[in-house]
C-alpha cells in the first residue's frame, strides 16, 4: 500500500475534529455521546475507507476498524445504561 497524499491527510485531520469534539463532550457529560461518536466513526469507515481497500489502506483495515468501532459503541452504550458511567 502506498502512502496517503497531502489531500488525503488533510481530509483525515478534518474528519478527526468532529469525532474528537464528540469524545471530549461525551467524557464530560454522558457515555451516550461516546456511543454516538463510535457509531458515526463506523459510518466514516464504511463510507470513506471501504472503497479504498487495497489502495493506501490495507485491505483488512476497513472491516477491522468497523468491528472495533461497533464493539466500542456497544460498550459505551452498556456503560451508559448500566449506571457505571453517567
Amino acid at each position: 500500500a502506498s502512502a496517503a497524499g497531502p489531500a488525503e491527510r488533510r481530509l483525515q485531520w478534518l474528519a478527526a475534529l468532529p469525532f474528537a469534539g464528540i469524545a471530549v463532550f461525551g467524557i464530560g457529560s454522558s457515555a451516550w455521546w461516546l456511543a454516538v461518536g463510535w457509531l458515526l466513526h463506523a459510518g466514516w469507515d464504511v463510507r470513506h475507507h471501504g472503497p479504498r481497500a487495497g489502495g493506501w489502506v490495507p485491505g483488512h483495515y476497513p472491516m477491522l476498524c468497523l468491528s472495533y468501532d461497533l464493539v466500542l459503541a456497544a460498550f459505551a452504550a452498556w456503560l451508559a445504561t448500566s449506571g457505571g458511567v453517567p
